[in-house]
Parts: C-alpha cells; structure tokens; sequence
C-alpha cells in the first residue's frame, strides 16, 4: 500500500513473461501483451519487471500510458501516503483491495463445484448461505448507525439498513425455495461458523471502525457489477434443477441494488478517510480483510460434512485469545447491573488477567483468524451473561485454563440450551480451523 518507493508495481502484481507474451493478473482479469511490442519499449519492460517507477517511463507510444494509467486505476501501482492523503488516492487503494479479494472470492473452488457437480443438497446449502448473509445486512448498518461518529457515514448506513431490513425475506426467502427442490429440512439449519463469524467481524468493524466497514461494504455493493454472470449462473440453476422462475428474487436484488445506488454511496464515503494516518489506514484494512477472510471460510463449509476433526491449539492462538480477552470481559462486566452473580465472577477473571495481560482497548486486532473468531463470538454474546458465561468456559477449558475457569465458578452445562450448543459448535471449530495468520494483502506491512 504505502511504500518508500511510490509508483513501483504492487508486490502482488507479479507480471510473467509466457512464451510470447508478457500476462498480467488483476483480480479477475488477465492481460496478454505481445512480448515483442513490450521489448520495443524499455522503459515499460524495466516497469513490469519492477525496476523502473510509473514516472519514470519515457514513451511515445499512447497505449504504454494507457496501460499505466489502467494499472494505475486499478490499484496495482504503489502510492506515497500524501497521494492516499486525497479521494483518488484511497479509491485507487479500494480497488487494490477489491482486486486482490475478489481474486480469492471468485477464485474459491465451489464454483467449479456449484457448475460441474451441482445437486440439490449443494443447491440447498448455498441458498442457505445467501440467506444468512443477506439476513445479518440490515443489522450491522444499524450498528454503525450507533456507533460512528462521522455525520455521512451514520447517513449512508441508515439508508442501507432502511433498504436492506427485509431482503433475506423479500428476495431470499428460503423454505419455499428448498421445499421446491426437497431439501426443505435445510431450513431449519443455522448457519455455519463462516457465516457466523462473518457476521461477528462485520459487527465488530460497524461498532469500532468506520474505514473498515466502508471497504467492506462498497466490496460486497461491487458485486452487483458481475450481475451478467450471476444472471447466467442463476439460469444454469434453474435448467439444471428444473425449477424455473425460482430464483427471481434473486435477480430482483440485483436490480434493486443498481437502482438504489448502494455502491456510490458507500464509495462517496471513502473520502471520509483521506485524513488517516497511515498506521490506522493498514489497520482498517487489516480488520477489512478478516471480515473477508470469514466471508471465503464460509465457503468450505458447504456441505453435508464440513466440521473437522479437533486439533491441538496452538501456544500462539492462546496466548493472542488472552491477550484480547480483557476487553471483552469488560464488555460482559458493563451487562450484569441485573446479574449480581456474574457480575462477582466476572469482576474476578478481569482482576486474574489482569495480572498478566493488559485490560485495554487493542488498537489492532489478533494475527491469528481463530483468536479473532472466538473474541468477537464472546463479545457477541456478552449481553448475555449465562450464555457468555457458558461460552467462556467451553473455550478455557478447551485451552486448558483451569485456574481461569476455576475463577469463573459453576456454569450451565453447554448442552443444556440450543444456543449455547451452536456457540460451542462455531467456538470449536474456529479453534481448529482458524488457527492461522488473517490472509491480508498489507498484512506485512501492517507489521510496522
């Protein structure tokens, strides 16, 4: 993003030269340039090959700068943090995100999946998944509505949850769609833990980080620009389960989405952001990308059996969970006015970590997915303080914490309420298939 060296190709624009030509890979697209026609202009080929800045390439053909400038636009060209500091800048950086997302999104191997080997179950798990998200979109605009202290974003996000409230229900309506198909006990599933957590993170970012919330927001508003393919691929649905018409309201979304110009206005929101140093800025697009990192887990989840084995934790997931759990329990502690019981054995695992950790707001988040997952799941429950209460012990016991859970006192058993057996099914599995770093394009910048 922010480099001592402006103008260079980004790190994960790594033109090839194939055979004859020379590819580049934005995103989605892949650009084929003659070889010969690029070894004409050295200036250019020292660029591609990341040795020459954007500024530096002297030309008198008009398509090597058109070709910057595309570059350019598209976000694949290093920038200082005064060209951020305008709304050219930081909308160059969105598309750099966007690029770099939509690359992983659209790249995930159930779409091969959803066309070569498309079933009803598949179908029906899908359908789900689309419902939950549309489902939680209402909810977290509403958050940042509370939340943000900027006049415009409060504005742009009160409109959305206005438009967005019902659409899980006008347009994505589940049960009648499975029942079409023979799947309708489907329904009655909840979502999977990508989902969950995806829904957790955009919580999260709606409460505590504006700039973070736009980027995903105008991501997920930019989809509607693939609105042909999604088109086709509805219709492939249909044919192949002989069930025309049935995703209508799909397509009316789409439409709906267009009309109401929900992508222009969160993109005239970006503006907001030119003022941000560029610490905070890494940091947005770190928690940004989590967000979107859930929303590609969500993905492998598709499926009758997608839990997996339990795994050891490691030492880094633990101790990152720690660390961040302060400031959770001080959320949980501000909910138990009505709880005198919770409130002492709150008040005591705040006092124990204390000793060892710091009881602050962090001001980045945890490295690892995992200790991300589970804090904002215990945060998402915090006004709750039985289920809370529940839901740590399961995870400090699942860490071997006993003297913390030893401080926390007797609990409900997990399996004795619905809701806190799908807290410990999602807490579960963020253990043992989250315990990695947060896939993040600025992620090594974001280090400094």
């Amino acid at each position: 993003m922010v480099t001592g060296l402006d103008g260079l190709l980004c790190e994960e624009i790594r033109p090839t030269l194939d055979g004859s030509s020379w590819v580049i890979n934005i995103g989605l697209v892949s650009l084929s340039l003659p070889a010969t026609a690029i070894e004409r202009e050295p200036d250019l080929a020292a660029f591609l090959r990341c040795q020459k800045s954007s500024q530096e390439i002297r030309s008198e053909s008009q398509w090597v700068h058109a070709l910057v400038k595309l570059l350019d636009e598209q976000g694949c060209v290093t920038a200082s943090t005064k060209q951020l500091r305008s709304a050219v800048g930081i909308a160059r950086l969105h598309a750099r995100f966007s690029n770099w997302w939509y690359s992983r999104y659209y790249g995930h191997p159930i779409w091969n999946r959803l066309r070569a080997d498309l079933s009803t179950e598949l179908f029906a798990q899908w359908a789900k998944r689309t419902y939950y998200l549309s489902k939680s979109a209402g909810a977290t605009a509403a958050r940042s509505v509370t939340c943000s202290s900027r006049k415009s974003v409060r504005a742009a996000f009160l409109k959305s949850a206005i438009e967005e409230y019902s659409h899980h229900h006008s347009f994505y309506s589940l049960q009648p769609l499975l029942d079409k198909i023979g799947q309708g006990d489907i329904a009655f599933q909840g979502a999977t833990p990508g989902c969950v957590a995806f829904d957790d993170q955009m919580l999260s970012i709606a409460t505590r980080d504006d700039c973070a919330h736009v980027f995903v927001a105008l991501f997920q508003e930019n989809t509607a620009e693939f609105s042909n393919q999604a088109n086709h691929f509805y219709d492939f649905v249909e044919s192949r389960l002989n069930i025309p018409g049935a995703l209508a309201g799909w397509r009316t979304h789409i439409s709906f989405d267009h009309e109401h110009g929900h992508a222009s206005d969160f993109k005239e929101l970006l503006k907001e952001f030119i003022d941000m140093s560029e610490h905070s800025l890494r940091i947005s697009v770190l928690r940004a990308s989590a967000t979107l990192d859930f929303l590609v887990e969500s993905f492998n989840e598709l499926g009758p059996e997608w839990t997996k084995p339990a795994a050891q934790v490691s030492d880094d997931l633990r101790e990152e969970f720690l660390g961040g759990l302060g400031r959770v329990m001080v959320v949980a502690l501000s909910h138990c006015i009505e709880k005198p019981n919770s409130l002492v054995a709150f008040g005591r695992v705040v006092e124990a970590l204390s000793r060892q950790y710091p009881v602050v707001v962090q001001k980045r988040p945890p490295a690892l997915l995992g200790a991300l997952a589970l804090l904002n799941r215990l945060e998402h429950a915090a006004t709750q303080p039985e289920r809370f209460a529940a839901a740590l012990a399961f995870v400090l016991t699942k860490l071997g914490e006993r003297q913390l859970v030893q401080v926390l006192g007797p609990l409900p058993e997990v399996s004795a309420d619905a809701q806190m057996l799908g807290d410990a099914e999602m807490l579960s599995y963020a253990m043992s298939a989250w315990d990695r770093p947060i896939n993040c394009f600025l992620l090594e910048d974001a280090q400094s």
